[in-house]
């Protein structure tokens, strides 16, 4: 599914765990919108790894996170995956629910990430939730008036195993899981099954890896519970090598000419230590400025700075971009203040 837009729906009221049911982050709703906005790491790798140049041409772009809805489903505390399909397609028609957008090409692009109250039990094929599953991806058949669309179930976690140390960290990492499995074998069809395990099974590239359990840092600074992905050219299970980018706010520089130095530091967020390929830009004429060609993620570098007595005094503001070979990358920004340049000279006087 290229440019997922996820829209996150809550199954009736009853008590949800508040980060489910809030906006605010850490919630589900800045979980989404966190790991799918751009730069996004894991759309950027998973393109890397999964795109179908050559075949079907389909990439993994920027996603989107459509908005929390809560609707008045006729369901009982029993739910069976029939009547969630059933349900969908009654929310979308009354217009409760957006309807299923389609990207370019005119596949499905809308995944509705249903979140269940607690004491609901969901079933599917004779499977009742937390006995036999923590949550699962699925895909309506398309009708005359609507297409195809994906769809993924998450009981409450309170009363199932926990698959992280606690329930809120349980939510996001099965939450990741059926994201990253959605994204990359959908299941509806539009374009063949999608990616899956050849070995046999039929696993997916969450399925391979469950109960390997990391961290990633979303584009809102939090630190959210996921876990590894299969990944197709490393030949093992994975999170993306993200990193994160600082720098002091302001940097003070006397034209004149002077120069100075300034340490720009960086750290890992997910996954390992990458290599980033360092750039700097926004320097105007008469302000050099000059940062190491590359650096692992976890260390400190230092940007060069020197002013020409050509330059006005002013603020002037400097971009820092790493990227790593995943593809992935971040900014930070340093404002340079340039004072005028110090004045010399000799009194002369009479004796």
């Amino acid at each position: 599914m290229s440019d997922i837009q996820v829209v996150q729906v809550l199954w009736g009221t009853g008590t949800y765990l508040p980060q489910v049911q809030r906006t605010t982050a850490p919630s589900v709703a800045s979980f989404y919108a966190s790991v799918l906005g751009g730069p996004s790491p894991l759309n950027s790798w998973l393109d890397a790894d999964y795109n179908t140049a050559g075949g079907t041409n389909q990439h993994f772009g920027t996603g989107t996170f459509a908005g929390q809805y809560l609707i008045s489903p006729s369901t009982g505390t029993m739910v069976d995956d029939s009547q969630i399909q059933s349900e969908l397609r009654t929310q979308i028609a009354a217009g409760n629910l957006p309807s299923p957008a389609v990207d370019a090409a005119g596949r499905d692009r809308t995944y509705y990430s249903i979140f269940f109250p607690a004491g609901t039990v969901v079933t599917v094929r004779g499977m009742s939730s937390c006995a036999y599953f923590g949550g699962y991806h699925n895909a309506v058949p398309g009708t005359a008036g609507t297409p195809t669309f994906a769809y993924g179930v998450h009981p409450d976690m309170t009363a199932c195993p926990y698959y992280g140390p606690s329930a809120w960290e349980s939510t996001t990492i099965i939450a990741w899981h059926e994201l990253a499995e959605t994204m990359t074998n959908p299941g509806t069809l539009a374009a063949g099954y999608g990616w899956v395990n050849s070995n046999g099974g039929g696993s997916e590239i969450a399925d391979i890896c469950t109960g390997t359990v990391g961290t990633t840092t979303g584009i809102d600074g939090l630190s959210y519970a996921v876990q590894y992905l299969w990944s197709n050219s490393r030949n093992a299970c994975y999170l993306p090598d993200d990193f994160a980018i600082s720098t002091p706010l302001t940097a003070p520089l006397q034209a004149g000419p002077r120069t100075s130095s300034i340490s720009i530091s960086t750290r890992v967020t997910s996954g390992g230590p990458a290599t980033i390929t360092l750039s700097v830009s926004g320097a105007p004429r008469g302000l050099a400025a000059s940062i190491p060609a590359s650096a692992t993620s976890g260390t400190t570098v230092q940007l060069s700075l020197r002013a020409n007595d050509s330059i006005s005094a002013g603020t002037y503001p400097l971009t820092i971009t790493g990227t790593s070979s995943d593809g992935i990358s971040h900014a930070a920004v340093v404002t340079v203040v340039v004072t005028a340049a110090a004045q010399h000279g000799r009194a002369l006087g009479r004796t």
